[in-house]
């Protein structure tokens, strides 16, 4: 709209007015929005206007108010992770919010279900933060009438009975034996190497058949182990072995962060790539050099010699070694002569684009990503939401921040 010839108070109008009438019409919409974008389009506005550090003044975000929906809180289940650790969430009565229906949604850790003061039986307020992710956000005090139950926190693991051992508030099982670890490791690890037609559901049917206790136990598998399993067939089974068979080239950085260590991701798992070149190389790391490794502090540091002190550890990589995992990465740096040849880009906040997608970009350009915030960063891409405290540490170690627009602008 043309606001030369009207009043701020009648140009606030207008867009309150349209706001509202998007609000009620998103759910005719072919795609999910949770708000708007008030902005001037016209370069000589927006160079009046200017920008701060990371967020322009000639643009604003306004949100929609997350939808909320009262239903009962049926129960609270215990869930193991990939780690060890142990996460509740809540069984509720199905209830349709946000286009979707809700039944079971994460509450996080145990000081949230203290925080939110709720029992089993309440009445509970559910939103869709973000029209995303479904929260629990309360309870209905009005409707507790002395029959609800306190939620009593797990002392057992729900996959091995074994004690749990509470860190910080986090119950975790310690396990080294536990199924159901092993069984979150197995799938942390497949899908680090993403590794397809392998999902969640034939990981457990494999676990159930005895067939795997390891994430090793998959290079072993044949065609006829997984076509004979309940409603697989040879044709999805011999895609998946050709799978597995194509993820023995996988870069050593997948694989160490597929190794379910505490902190070590990707990211990390390339710095590691760096220094270390192969698995075995790896095991013979010490905490000094890890510490000396830009990024590395004191407990990543910990956690991964922790992690190489286990025997059982020890014992899977070397499996994997003897398969020739993690020994054949090019080691040799790659000369390339695309467009962001020689720049590292590191990211704050949400893209319109997703950050595998972005990745890509990059990489196919002759770029170098890093999620963190490092001195070798050349760019720093912000989004929505960039965090503040990033920013500044980018610019103190001499990054240029740029929008996602700018990115994509380097390569036109």
């Amino acid at each position: 709209m043309n606001i030369d010839n009207i009043s701020i108070e009648q140009a606030l109008k207008i867009i309150k007015d349209d706001f509202d009438k998007i609000f009620k019409e998103r759910e005719k919409l072919d795609f999910a929005i949770d708000g708007i974008v008030i902005k001037a389009d016209l370069y000589s506005d927006q160079e009046e206007l200017g920008e701060k550090t990371n967020i322009p003044n000639w643009a604003t975000a306004f949100k929609f108010e997350a939808e909320r929906v009262m239903t009962p809180l049926l129960g609270v289940e215990h869930l193991l992770g990939a780690k060890g650790n142990i996460t509740p969430r809540a069984i509720l009565k199905p209830v349709r919010i946000g286009g979707c229906t809700v039944g079971r949604v994460t509450l996080h850790n145990y000081d949230v279900i203290k925080e939110l003061g709720i029992k089993i039986g309440d009445y509970v307020w559910v939103e869709r933060r973000g029209d995303v992710i479904p929260k629990v956000v309360g309870y209905v005090k009005e409707l507790r009438d002395g029959t609800q139950v306190d939620i009593v926190n797990p002392t057992n693991c729900p996959e091995c009975s074994s004690i749990l051992i509470w860190k910080k508030g986090i119950p975790r099982c310690d396990n080294k034996d536990c199924c159901g670890v092993q069984m979150f490791r197995v799938q942390n690890y497949i899908k680090s190497l993403e590794i397809d037609e392998f999902g969640p559901s034939l990981i457990e049917k494999l676990f159930d058949a005895g067939l795997i206790s390891d994430l090793t136990d998959i290079y072993n598998l044949t065609v006829s182990d997984i076509a004979d399993l309940d409603r697989m067939g040879e044709k999805s089974a011999t895609t998946a072995i050709n799978n597995i068979e194509k993820s023995k080239s996988a870069s050593l950085a997948k694989i160490i962060a597929g190794l379910t260590i505490k902190n070590v991701g990707e990211s990390s798992g390339k710095e590691l790539t760096n220094k270390y070149k192969t698995l075995e190389n790896f095991t013979k790391c010490t905490k000094e050099e890890l510490i000396s490794i830009d990024g590395f502090g004191e407990v990543v540091s910990q956690n991964i010699i922790e992690w190489l002190r286990c025997d059982k550890n020890i014992t899977l990589i070397n499996k994997l070694i003897t398969l020739g995992i993690g020994q054949n990465d090019n080691l040799e740096p790659v000369v390339n002569t695309g467009k962001l040849s020689g720049m590292k880009f590191g990211f704050t906040g949400e893209l319109s684009i997703s950050r595998k997608q972005i990745q890509k970009i990059i990489s196919e350009n002759g770029g170098v990503e890093d999620w963190g915030i490092k001195k070798e960063i050349t760019y720093l891409i912000i989004g929505n939401g960039a965090v503040d405290t990033k920013v500044e540490k980018a610019i103190k170690y001499g990054a240029k921040v740029i929008t996602e627009e700018e990115f994509l602008g380097m390569l036109e």
